[in-house]
Parts: C-alpha cells; structure tokens; sequence
C-alpha cells in the first residue's frame, strides 16, 4: 500500500524519467527483492560502504555478483538496495 501511494503522489509531481525510476522501484518491490524497509543507494553510496571505486561497483554489478538496478534505461543511474550491499559482504 505505502509503494503505491508514493508511486502516485511521484507520477502527480514528477517528470517522466522520475516516474518511470519509481515504477521500477516499485516492480522490484513486488518481486520481493526490496522490502518496505529496505534502503535504496546511488552508486556513490554503495561504493562508499564497499570502500571501492564507482567503476569497481559497476564491474560487480555486470558480472552480476551484486545486484543492481539500472533506472531511466540504458544511460539511467544505478539503484542498489542495502539488502544486496548486505547480501554481497556476507558472500551470498
């Protein structure tokens, strides 16, 4: 329910490549690989607690040892969920 509301107060106040980074934020979290809870990082961040370059994260990211989400398409930002940082550190 939260997701949904804030997919719709985005889509009311928003510009469409906003729009549609909410919708796949919102996909994920309906496939279950963002819980309600779960924080979603920039590149910068996530290579900020890794302590690793931005282009290292990336690299893990295409060979798909950490898991990432690109929005906006093919030259969208990268969105990685703490629970994938998480997962990634524990090896899993």
């Amino acid at each position: 329910m939260y997701m949904r509301q804030l997919e719709n107060y985005v889509e009311a106040r928003s510009s469409a490549k906003v729009q549609n980074s909410v919708k796949l934020i919102y996909a994920k979290h309906l496939a279950g690989e963002i819980s309600r809870g779960d924080s979603v990082l920039t590149l910068n961040e996530a290579a900020e607690i890794l302590r690793l370059s931005r282009d290292t994260v990336k690299k893990l990211i295409r060979e798909k040892r950490l898991k990432g989400v690109r929005t906006g398409g093919y030259s969208g930002k990268w969105r990685i969920s703490q629970s994938a940082i998480e997962e990634f550190l524990r090896g899993e």
